[in-house]
């Protein structure tokens, strides 16, 4: 995955009190997303690639790149196969 990644047009998304629900209206589908993978949501604007988004949450979780990119990538993979998520080649 080398594109940057944006929210699909088919989901809407609420704010709840532990994060985020999400729904494709498309695929009748639903996730709830707390904590690390409400804010993988959040960095998801069209702009940033996947090792982008890796390297601020470290950042910001003072953790190392290393450490978050299996459960990130797990949150991605997730996210695409549930279609809330669009890759979008540079």
């Amino acid at each position: 995955m080398s594109g940057c990644f944006e929210k699909s047009e088919h989901v809407l998304w609420a704010f709840m009190p532990n994060g985020i629900v999400l729904h494709n209206f498309k695929r009748r589908e639903f996730i709830e997303l707390t904590d690390l993978d409400a804010q993988v949501w959040a960095y998801c604007d069209g702009s940033r690639t996947l090792t982008e988004i890796c390297s601020l949450l470290a950042t910001n979780q003072n953790g190392t790149e290393e450490a978050l990119h299996g459960r990130i990538q797990g949150v991605f993979d997730q996210l695409l196969r549930g279609g809330f998520l669009a890759e979008r080649e540079q």
